[in-house]
């Protein structure tokens, strides 16, 4: 049998076959693999129901399409729902979109709906999946259906030239009006504190810091009350309360109007306190 094997001269195909499709896995848990970025906001509408927004850059679209000439792009959109405390699935489902790329805009975004336990947490999965190998993306995320004060019950929208326009995150920026929305509150006033920024103090290697929990006071104190339009022209932290002594339901940042990103070297002063010494930071300012 051995002898049989060694002398066997395999048939090679006279036609060539097509290659199966090679399907990049890391772009699903690696952003710097994947070519597309979708920014997703979850909403709590009811306790039984949430809508899932969702938007992606109109040039990763157009990257992403077979051939210029493609006057459609396929996203597939699959997710589970998932039950915090038994971890079973709670709900689960396929979207496919076909999106025109051809739209005059930055971004192109869509929404679906998905079921919710009433007085549950869970964990969302989404996986996005285009036409080519390496555009696909899944992303996590802790939908909190266990209170009618948690953070996925508003939403925060900016005043555009036609009208609101929904943020997909918690950055605020100085100049501009917004407002906060809610299926399930109609003109609630909240308590909102302001925090602003302090300066990192580098500790010595080996200091013995105090145990004692010190809480910030906040620099200012006003209400919102939802549906209202309103500003952010400090910087600092937006803390949202349901009464002036309970716990934060959401909070909205004021980094400065490029936040997150990083335009002028003196917005890296405080990050760099962590990485580098006294001298080198001086060297750098001056």
């Amino acid at each position: 049998m051995i002898i049989a094997l060694s002398c066997y001269n395999p048939q090679i195909a006279e036609v060539e076959q097509s290659p199966s499709y090679k399907y990049n896995f890391s772009s699903l848990y690696n952003p710097s693999e994947t070519s597309i970025h979708p920014q997703v906001k979850v909403f709590v509408k009811s306790d039984t129901e949430a809508t899932v927004f969702f938007k992606l850059s109109t040039e990763e679209i157009k990257a992403n399409l077979q051939s210029q000439m493609d006057t459609s792009f396929k996203l597939v959109v699959k997710y589970a729902l998932r039950d915090v405390a038994t971890f079973e699935i709670v709900d689960s489902g396929v979207n496919i979109f076909n999106i025109n790329p051809r739209v005059d805009a930055r971004f192109i975004g869509s929404s679906f709906n998905i079921n919710l336990i009433k007085g549950s947490q869970n964990k969302l999965i989404v996986g996005f999946t285009g036409p080519k190998a390496y555009s696909g993306s899944r992303m996590i995320f802790d939908i909190d259906n266990s209170s009618d004060f948690s953070n996925d019950r508003f939403i925060l929208e900016k005043k555009e030239l036609n009208g609101y326009e929904l943020v997909f995150d918690n950055f605020v920026k100085s100049g501009r009006n917004y407002r906060i929305s809610s299926n399930t509150f109609d003109k609630y006033s909240f308590n909102v504190s302001l925090y602003g920024f302090d300066d990192y103090i580098v500790i010595p290697p080996y200091y013995i810091a105090d145990p004692e929990e010190v809480l910030p006071e906040p620099d200012s104190l006003f209400t919102y009350t939802v549906g209202d339009s309103i500003s952010f022209d400090s910087i600092g932290y937006y803390v949202f309360r349901a009464s002036s002594n309970s716990e934060g339901v959401f909070c909205l940042l004021n980094a400065g109007n490029t936040f997150p990103e990083i335009e002028i070297l003196s917005d890296m002063y405080e990050p760099l306190k962590l990485v580098a010494t006294n001298r080198e930071l001086n060297s750098i300012k001056e």
